[in-house]
């Protein structure tokens, strides 16, 4: 038996020796090529030093805990602000002395801020002799474009002199301070933060707010408590502010959050500390005051700051693509490369901001070059995240998961951040808030930034959607997209025809008393017509019947044409017909999707389509709504087969603003007054989940809860997500069951029942 024993474990050594060589090999080799590529560098970018390399290690160290920077002590309430203990405040630089303002200057805020500039670069705070260069190459211009960026997304901008890497320029945002090596996560609202509120039973006034010393080693230590239990990085908890609970004395609400670089990480500390906090925190000095309980948290992105050091500029790699003679196309690393035309770029210093290897940001299409795509400045230009309230999880919808999935296997199982492929529509308000910059007149001029990103290969999954143009990509790991230049471009003037998005949702639905007992019945009357023309019996649909598909899209896209002929927008009708007939051949769902995209564009399309179907059941206009059966039937027939219908929406509360006459408010009073009177929406009808949103227009506002009914979510697929559409198909019926006055918004309040009438 011990001889057996002794072979037996011989043979296990043996193979535990060869795995160990094996993998000593492994690790050997990978280490040449480590030191391979480490050795490399770009002609075009300059070489690196030891010296530099020794700077950047130095820079990489781990982040330590955050320092207190700020602490305001109010009755009620005391805010704290937190940030890495790097980071130093330019306030010094807030000084007005120094700063000779033009003559006539009423609003000194913006001299300001490009004076705190001026005073990092060492340059002359003088506007008298030293103007604004307003301009798209113009850095200062580009100054007040990251500032209004701060703002939107609820930061400041701080200025530095020091120069440091963007290695982890990710870590450093999760600590609230975002930098150009990170920006691109402030853009996609990507770093989200799990805050809470613990109630704590120590006195506001005596325990906690005494003095600001006292508030801060309260914050540092329930920091330390807070990681501890959690066994994460000291870093990742932030105090944002202390508030006293009047109405319970002797207790205190702490409101705090947790955010690391990876989201799931911060999901499951979030989880961790929710169960924690069901039984108590007894063996904590500090976490054994907090009421034990269910303690909810909310998700929100943080940051307190955008740090923009002026050494992050590399002017000598500045680029103009607004000259001439440019090709649309490049390729990098295999990849197309769509040029931004029409834009100027500047450009980031990137050279040894990510260590010495600079292959990825090479341009001659070699192997380990990164491709290149973009992103605006909201974060739902391109968002593949549909959002419906607070909740992460339950209240976030990833777009395009399920098909990265798909792609990419089990690593794309997370959550997803989205850049596109094209800038061509960059200055579109989908994608970037434009901001203001004065000029030496006494006006103004605006302009668009948008971010010149490359891309880790491998490390994204490409999709048709939730873009107009070209591809979306997705990214789980942040640290695989890296910004390298900042687009800047003036927004021109739009011709005073230019539509407006209020039509869209202000014209009134109203559509004659809906058929009863005639040939037509819950179907729309131009559906069926469409349905006769396409002779398809009454089972037929392109979403049931593969083989009709190419005929119906053809047609659809024929027919757009046609009548973009007729109303002088050839072009237009061109370019529309050539994005659906590019999907004739990729199934109904994509089809459908880009039906869906071409309605929610401004265009001529939704607006004469919803014309004519509006008309139906009028008899004066009969014939204007036949005649065009065979040009936009093919195309409506398209949109209203949605292959997502398999079943009722259902419990559902829709908005929808409108702009009524005294006459139409009588209309539907008279029919608030007969419970049993329903009307059809004819056409498809724009609506709004977010009553915010819909608020906007009109001076009647549609509160619409739907008992069942089809509708269909746009947002995926819309130029404007942010307007979060619900389409009404044609044919649902509603009621009118109590109509309001709101003297506070100036605004009727209708509130509408929305059903699917199946009877005759």
């Amino acid at each position: 038996m011990s001889d057996c024993f002794s072979t037996v474990w011989h043979d296990i050594s043996r193979r535990r020796r060869r795995q160990t060589n094996s993998i000593r090999s492994r690790v050997t080799r990978l280490r040449q090529w480590l030191d391979r590529r480490l050795s490399r560098s770009r002609p075009e970018l300059g070489q690196s030093d030891p010296a530099a390399t020794s700077e950047l290690l130095k820079r990489n160290q781990p982040i330590s805990p955050l320092k207190v920077v700020d602490i305001t002590i109010k009755p009620d309430k005391t805010v704290i602000s937190m940030v890495p203990p790097s980071f130093k405040s330019d306030s010094e630089m807030n000084d007005e002395n120094g700063i000779i303002y033009p003559e006539d200057v009423t609003d000194r805020r913006p001299y300001q801020t490009v004076a705190r500039f001026r005073k990092a670069m060492n340059q002359s705070t003088n506007f008298h002799e030293s103007p604004l260069v307003v301009a798209d190459d113009s850095p200062e211009t580009l100054l007040f474009g990251l500032e209004s960026f701060a703002q939107q997304h609820g930061c400041d901008l701080s200025l530095s002199g020091e120069d440091e890497g963007f290695g982890q320029s990710i870590d450093r945002a999760a600590c609230g301070v975002v930098d150009l090596g990170s920006i691109h996560m402030l853009a996609m609202d990507a770093l989200l933060t799990a805050k809470f509120q613990f109630t704590m039973d120590l006195d506001y006034d005596r325990q906690i707010t005494s003095s600001k010393e006292n508030v801060e080693k309260f914050v540092l230590d329930f920091c330390k408590a807070i990681s501890n239990v959690l066994s994460c990085e000291n870093n990742n908890v932030r105090v944002f502010s202390i508030e006293k609970l009047d109405k319970k004395p002797g207790r205190s609400r702490v409101n705090f959050g947790l955010t690391t670089s990876d989201q799931k990480t911060t999901e499951q500390l979030a989880s961790s500390l929710q169960h924690q906090a069901r039984t108590g925190f007894e063996t904590d000095a500090i976490l054994k005051h907090v009421k034990q309980g269910e303690y909810e948290c909310t998700w929100k992105s943080v940051v307190s700051y955008l740090r923009l050091q002026p050494l992050d500029l590399a002017s000598e790699f500045n680029f103009d693509y607004r000259k001439s003679g440019l090709p649309k196309e490049l390729m990098r690393e295999g990849y197309p490369y769509h040029l931004p035309l029409g834009w100027y770029r500047h450009a980031l210093k990137v050279r040894d901001k990510y260590g010495d290897d600079t292959t990825w940001i090479g341009r001659v299409n070699a192997n380990g070059e990164w491709p290149i795509a973009y992103h605006g400045t909201k974060h739902s230009a391109v968002s593949g995240i549909v959002e419906h309230g607070l909740l992460y999880g339950t209240v976030k919808r990833d777009a395009m998961l399920n098909e990265a999935i798909r792609q990419m296997g089990k690593k794309a199982n997370a959550p997803g951040l989205y850049v596109a492929t094209h800038c061509d529509d960059g200055a579109h308000p989908k994608y970037t808030e434009p901001f203001s910059v004065p000029t030496s007149s006494g006006k103004s001029e605006q302009f668009c930034i948008v971010f010149q990103c490359r891309v880790e290969p491998g490390q994204f999954t490409t999709h048709k959607e939730p873009v107009g143009v070209g591809e979306a990509w997705r990214i789980v790991d942040p640290k695989a997209i890296r910004p390298y230049g900042i687009l800047l471009k003036k927004e021109r003037p739009q011709p005073t025809s230019m539509p407006s998005r209020e039509e869209r949702f202000m014209l009134d639905p109203i559509a004659p008393k809906r058929p009863c007992g005639g040939e037509y019945g819950w179907v729309s009357p131009f559906i069926k017509e469409v349905r006769k023309y396409l002779n398809l019996k009454v089972d037929e649909s392109p979403s049931q019947d593969s083989s009709i598909v190419s005929m119906i899209v053809e047609k659809a896209a024929l027919g757009i044409i046609e009548e973009g002929k007729f109303l002088k927008e050839l072009h237009e009708a061109e370019k529309m017909a050539e994005l659906l007939r590019a999907q004739k051949n990729q199934g109904i769902l994509e089809i459908w999707r880009c039906c869906a995209r071409l309605y929610s564009m401004e265009n001529f399309l939704y607006k004469t389509l919803n014309a004519i179907m509006r008309d139906i059941g009028s008899e004066e206009h009969e014939n204007i709504w036949r005649s065009k059966i065979g040009t936009l039937g093919p195309f409506c027939f398209l949109l209203w087969d949605c292959p997502f219908h398999n079943r009722l929406t259902k419990k559902l509360t829709l908005y929808r603003g409108l702009k009524l006459t005294d006459e139409q408010i009588d209309t539907y009073q008279k029919m608030c007054g007969l419970p049993h009177e329903y009307r059809s929406f004819q056409a498809f009808t724009s609506c709004s989940r977010n009553r915010s949103r819909a608020e906007q227009f009109g001076n009647v506002l549609f509160i619409m809860e739907i008992q069942r009914a089809f509708t269909v979510d746009l947002t995926p697929t819309s130029v404007y997500p942010d307007e979060e559409e619900e389409l009404i198909s044609p044919g649902v019926c509603f009621n009118v069951r109590q109509i309001e006055f709101d003297k506070d918004k100036n605004k009727y309040l209708f509130y509408l029942t929305v059903n699917q009438r199946f009877n005759r």
